[in-house]
């Protein structure tokens, strides 16, 4: 992980940009996760406002209130508008449709609802006007080699619900609040049936996280609007959340859950066949309706999917003791009894997907990699270092599947020996790190069924994906590159990673040994990040501890990234009030 390499690199040499680059990863990486952790001590599980990724123009798509939403009183959780981003689709694509739905958690208390309705995961008024199309969003084909001219939508997510709230709860509520997901759901796709998708020959409907759970609870939906004689099938990523006991043995999440169906009225949105037979609640976990779905579905899942760690296996209510402390943040830290544990989880993903994996309409990729929602982060979705299941990307499998391809068997008979004509991924599935794959696929006349399983991790540092080759098992011959996943989770944006983000760059690192002279310029996420003179402070810091005294350091905000760009940087110059925050026992505590 980011961190185990940045330790390693204290001892001195002559560092190449992209070791100061790995370093300044690192260290940003622990302070973003202060503000992410503040959270956890909340009556609800955490949401995570994310801030958006800085991305050249041409990345950029624009927001788009819907025009049907009030008339049909689809409003977000404070009554604004909701929103969606379309890149229009070219070529071949014209009449193909891709929908993804956003993630970021539920709210479950009309205080949590509330808070929300204060950010851009309850607001269109805090929704970002342009946002960057990646992975399965993008228009290149080289990072999205089957859906890049189809029509692009990416539903904006402002309801705290799965996009399943419904207005008839409102009267419990005292507040101004509004539970309107469904109509959130039903207006978008209405409008954009207006714009063309009427005419649609092929439809995916994907999302990520809750928005992966609301792709599966609206799959018959999406199908039963489009026209007969088009393809259509659903892809879920990151949302096959499971039904089971934190450590302490308290129904956690399933509590949870209980609270977000009474609040925001979700019975009649969730599958009727399932409510039918038991407590609604239950209703919102795939293991309990994913087979009543009589449209193709995908699963995308993680068996050691970092959020559910962290907020359904070990919330902070279940680690009082801080025992699970370092190991439920960093899957590094964890011991052998913790590791033991989170195989059991694995299992119980396992047996959830139960049937399912009978599905011959259906297809799966689970990895053994501790990340979560993975279709949107290009380095996951499909790239030189992505993770690989029987040397198929993710966006490979997944374009096998919707197609119908028959997948063909890998040079390396699922071993990923580096001979000359084979070329696997070296990400977390590629090196050998996972060398007994379970990959199955049949064929009929009209569907193929395609299977993913990657067995559980040899030991904590295969399960991270992360870190390097040599401590990695990834020990091949001369001619072969074991590049380790390069990619670094920001927790107040998992959707990318820091290097996606583009808050430290290669082109960013000036390193001068003849001259003794160092310098990172940093960027913050948004003009107006509260975080920037921390962040200077601590890489100031850290480059202090890890150089030899001869060398001068310089750190700075990057030229028209932050709003208060000359003050940030005045105080980053100023070596009294950086030696003075160096004696700050919080801020070093940081460091250590």
């Amino acid at each position: 992980m980011a961190i185990s390499t940045f330790s390693s690199l204290l001892r001195y040499r002559k560092w190449a940009k992209s070791n100061w680059l790995v370093a300044s990863l690192g260290l940003l990486l622990i302070v973003f996760s202060l503000s992410f952790f503040l959270d956890l001590t909340s009556d609800s599980v955490p949401f995570v406002d994310h801030n958006p990724p800085i991305a050249s123009p041409s990345d950029l798509v624009k927001l788009k209130l819907s025009s049907k939403a009030k008339e049909r009183g689809a409003f977000c959780l404070d009554g604004s508008l909701p929103g969606y981003h379309f890149s229009k689709g070219s070529g071949s694509g014209t009449k193909s449709w891709l929908i993804h739905l956003e993630g970021g958690s539920w709210c479950n208390t009309i205080a949590s609802c509330s808070a929300r309705a204060m950010t851009r995961l309850g607001s269109s008024k805090y929704f970002e006007h342009e946002v960057s199309f990646q992975g399965v969003l993008s228009s290149d084909p080289s990072q999205n080699p089957d859906f890049f001219n189809w029509n692009r939508v990416k539903i904006r997510y402002c309801d705290g619900a799965s996009f399943s709230g419904r207005p008839e709860a409102e009267f419990k509520n005292e507040t101004r609040l509004f539970f309107r997901g469904q109509l959130i759901w039903e207006a978008i796709i209405d409008e954009l049936l207006s714009m063309g998708m009427s005419n649609a020959k092929q439809g995916i409907l994907t999302g990520c996280s809750a928005g992966g759970l609301a792709s599966l609870i609206h799959c018959d939906y999406f199908r039963d609007h489009l026209p007969k004689d088009a393809f259509v099938k659903c892809v879920s990523d990151g949302g096959f959340f499971l039904n089971v006991p934190d450590v302490l043995g308290n129904p956690t999440m399933r509590s949870f859950y209980r609270d977000v169906v009474k609040l925001q009225g979700l019975d009649k949105s969730l599958d009727q066949k399932c409510v039918a037979r038991t407590e609604p609640s239950k209703c919102m976990f795939p293991q309990e309706f994913v087979n009543n779905i009589r449209t193709p579905v995908f699963l995308l899942n993680a068996a050691y999917d970092y959020w559910q760690i962290q907020h359904v296996l070990v919330p902070a209510s279940a680690d009082l003791d801080k025992s699970w402390a370092k190991c439920r943040l960093n899957i590094k830290e964890c011991d052998a009894e913790q590791m033991k544990v989170l195989h059991g989880f694995r299992s119980s993903l396992m047996d959830a997907i139960g049937k399912f994996h009978q599905n011959k309409a259906g297809g799966m990729f689970i990895d053994s990699c501790y990340s979560h929602s993975q279709m949107l982060k290009p380095v996951m979705w499909h790239s030189p270092t992505s993770t690989r299941i029987k040397n198929k990307t993710i966006a490979e499998s997944v374009g096998d599947w919707y197609f119908n391809r028959k997948p063909k068997m890998s040079c390396c008979g699922g071993n990923c020996g580096c001979g000359s004509g084979c070329k696997c991924g070296s990400g977390c599935g590629g090196c050998n790190m996972y060398p007994n794959l379970t990959f199955s696929d049949e064929t009929t006349t009209t569907n193929t069924s395609v299977f993913g399983l990657a067995p559980a991790m040899k030991n904590q540092y295969e399960a991270s994906g992360e870190g390097n080759a040599e401590n990695d098992a990834c020990k091949c011959g001369s001619d072969c590159k074991c590049d380790p996943c390069t990619y670094i989770k920001d927790p107040e944006y998992p959707m990318q990673s820091l290097e996606d983000l583009r808050i430290v760059t290669e082109e960013s690192v000036e390193v001068d040994d003849d001259k003794s002279y160092v310098r990172i310029t940093f960027r913050p996420t948004v003009p107006h990040c509260h975080l920037p003179n921390l962040i200077g402070v601590c890489i100031y810091a850290k480059l202090l501890k890890s150089l030899p005294g001869r060398f001068k350091v310089d750190v700075r905000v990057a030229p028209g990234s932050h709003a208060t760009e000359a003050s940030v940087n005045k105080r980053l110059g100023d070596k009294e009030r950086i030696a003075a925050a160096l004696e700050n026992p919080d801020i070093m505590s940081l460091l250590n």
